[in-house]
């Protein structure tokens, strides 16, 4: 209840991207990912306002967790359950009743399809499945790599203040 909160990123001032590799960003996305389907639109703004060519990849299904159940208190446990519990409350706030059906792979081609967005299948997206990402959508200026859509207001800040 009440006003949201005023969350932001600092920049540091070594917090710069060249001009060359801040016209491009790469987006990965898995069909399977509520994250995915609301960064879509966010990203499109973004790179209207900041004239970038966006390279959209289809990233691989995840596989299932391998980590030990989250009923643990150590670090890595209760990480796990905030994680999972913030998934469930976003599922919860942007569920759309396409989305409640269960499978979301319709919905974000439909996206997809809406704004003539076509997925690559190699590229970036292969290294992101090997590294074995824990979320989508993933995002990569440069050499550095950005997981998760609540990274946006940091990219885009950065991408705001690259060197001419």
């Amino acid at each position: 209840h009440g006003a949201a909160p005023d969350v932001g990123y600092e920049l540091l001032p070594d917090d710069v991207v060249d001009r060359a590799t801040a016209r491009n960003l790469d987006v990965g996305i898995s069909l399977e990912e509520l994250e995915s389907y609301l960064a879509i639109q966010q990203v499109l703004i973004m790179a209207e306002d900041l004239e970038l060519a966006v390279n959209w990849y289809a990233l691989p299904r995840k596989k299932p967790s391998t980590q030990p159940g989250s009923g643990g208190q150590s670090r890595g446990a209760r990480h796990r359950r905030f994680r999972s519990e913030n998934r469930e409350r976003d599922q919860h706030r942007y569920m759309t009743q396409e989305l409640a059906r269960g499978d979301s792979a319709p919905v974000i081609a439909s996206l997809l399809e809406q704004y003539d967005i076509r997925l690559q299948e190699s590229g970036s997206a292969a290294a992101w499945g090997g590294a074995g990402y824990v979320s989508s959508p993933v995002f990569s200026i440069g050499e550095e790599t950005f997981v998760g859509r609540q990274h946006l207001p940091l990219i885009r800040a950065r991408l705001e203040r690259a060197e001419p």
